[in-house]
């Protein structure tokens, strides 16, 4: 079928204009919606963990994080529509960049990624931010620690602050019984 007749991929209005007409390759309403709805609690989580909760990144902002953070170029317009809810399709590229500024797999982005799964990417994601909060220099220092320290991490998550500072009391006597020297608290500490 030739372009502009009906029934074509792109049907042309009365007007002139030619529109794209779904196509048996468009992604399914639930394959969009779960995306937008998972992109945007990213997005919220990463305004919260950047103390921008009531005033939240605008989509311009995040393309120049998204840029700074991972040197790849998204349009702002595709992060608005995303906001907004009107995204009709995301291209592989922009989930691949998307998963790595957050720091979650792409699978996570559609309906068939496990919801428990996603959930439990959520909270890790916001204790890293509270953990950054505390003075935890870099995201990416989170990710080369080991599973035994990031579930050290999750645990300490919710204990009240004279209970974490039992617990330093602990970890700096382990490291001194160790021979080793305990690295130097971190400027939020002091």
């Amino acid at each position: 079928m030739a372009d502009g007749q009906p029934g074509s991929e792109h049907d042309s209005t009365r007007t002139g204009t030619a529109r794209r007409r779904p196509s048996e390759h468009s992604p399914s309403r639930r394959t969009v919606e779960t995306f937008v709805a998972r992109a945007n609690r990213l997005f919220d989580l990463r305004c919260e963990g950047d103390g921008r909760k009531d005033d939240p990144y605008s989509p311009q902002e995040f393309a120049d994080l998204i840029k700074s953070e991972t040197g790849e170029k998204v349009s702002h317009t595709w992060i608005w529509q995303i906001r907004t809810g009107r995204t009709t399709n995301a291209t592989i590229e922009y989930v691949e960049i998307l998963a790595r500024f957050f720091g979650v797999p792409e699978a996570y982005f559609f309906p068939g990624y496990d919801e428990q799964a996603a959930k439990q990417v959520e909270a890790e994601l916001s204790l890293l931010d509270k953990m950054k909060k505390a003075g935890i220099p870099s995201i990416a220092a989170l990710h080369a620690m080991s599973p035994a320290s990031l579930n050290l991490a999750r645990l300490a998550n919710g204990v009240s602050p004279e209970t974490l500072n039992a617990v330093e009391v602990v970890l700096t006597n382990a490291w001194k019984a160790e021979g080793l020297e305990p690295p130097a608290p971190s400027q939020a500490e002091g």
